[in-house]
């Protein structure tokens, strides 16, 4: 499922599954300002995504979820 949402100057892409993104990535490789993701993923996780970019030189700032769980 894709949402998006159009702000001001800004466009918003949703993605509930990686390889969507993934696609959607290609498609608009100069038009993406950062990519917001979770480590954990199913189907392609973080690491797989992060190597997707690199093969793709796609160069932009991204801010990454990571759930940090401390057992005491």
């Amino acid at each position: 499922m894709m949402t998006t949402l159009v702000l001001t100057l800004c466009a918003v892409l949703a993605y509930s599954e990686s390889l969507p993104a993934m696609n959607a990535l290609q498609e608009r490789k100069g038009c993406v300002d950062f990519i917001l993701i979770e480590v954990d993923m199913p189907i392609v996780n973080g690491y797989e995504f992060l190597s997707f970019l690199n093969k793709e030189q796609i160069n932009v700032p991204l801010i990454s979820k990571l759930l940090l769980v401390i057992y005491i």
